[in-house]
């Protein structure tokens, strides 16, 4: 993928750009040692742009017995990569195409626009206590326990709200924001900065709903929505 891309980007020519090439995930581990290596960060940090492909599967195979190893660190490495480049919002924007096919029929999806904003670098991703835990009976048999805390600050929520409300004001003046507020205090704190935060925006519209609504009325009425903003989960 990352190839062709710069196939892409050299085909437009629009700068002159030079491209140099850094490892991350499974194929830095099996290199290095390390799913994002020292000299990954180096580079990263020297670079102007970054562009970033698949960090590889979460399986390392011993090519002499071709027994394979569960290892949870390629994910980690994207993570902790989005941290150090301060990279907080994933952008997605989705537009309706005539020349692609959906299940949803055209007559509901021609026109669509959407901007969906999401946090990454909080949240449940990095919220800690995270573990799994063995949990013991009596007879010295135990049980699986796997935990993640999911934490938003007022700060957090505030920040990518103001991006996602100047957003809005340069579209269409709407914002879904999408939270789970009627079970999770998170989700409360989330919903309550959200709010404070469109008094300084009163030229845009705002409207809450919980996530599965939210995925219904989307799928329903795409052309009806704008901006979406969300938490990472």
């Amino acid at each position: 993928v990352i190839k062709e891309a710069v196939k892409v980007l050299n085909a437009l020519n629009i700068h002159q750009i030079v491209t140099k090439e850094a490892l991350i995930g499974r194929t830095a581990f099996e290199s290095t040692g390390s799913f994002l290596p020292a000299s990954t960060i180096d580079l990263v940090n020297t670079s102007d742009a970054i562009l970033l492909g698949a960090v590889g599967a979460n399986r390392i195979t011993d090519e002499s017995t071709g027994s394979s190893t569960y290892c949870p660190g390629p994910e980690v490495s994207l993570l902790k990569l989005r941290r150090l480049m301060r990279c907080s919002i994933n952008i997605r924007p989705i537009k309706h195409y005539d020349s692609i096919n959906t299940n949803i029929p055209t007559s509901k999806t021609q026109g669509t626009d959407i901007l969906i904003l999401r946090e990454l670098t909080s949240g449940i991703y990095f919220g800690k206590p995270k573990d799994v835990r063995k949990l013991y009976t009596q007879r010295n048999s135990y049980t699986l326990e796997g935990f993640d805390t999911m934490k938003y600050s007022e700060s957090e929520v505030k920040s990518i709200a103001h991006v996602a409300f100047k957003a809005a004001r340069a579209r269409k003046k709407k914002i879904l924001s999408v939270d789970k507020a009627n079970v999770l205090e998170v989700s409360k704190v989330w919903r309550s900065m959200v709010l404070d935060v469109s008094k300084c925006y009163n030229d845009v519209s705002l409207w809450n709903n919980y996530v599965d609504s939210a995925a219904i009325e989307i799928l329903s009425n795409p052309r009806d929505f704008d901006v979406v903003l969300s938490g990472n989960l």
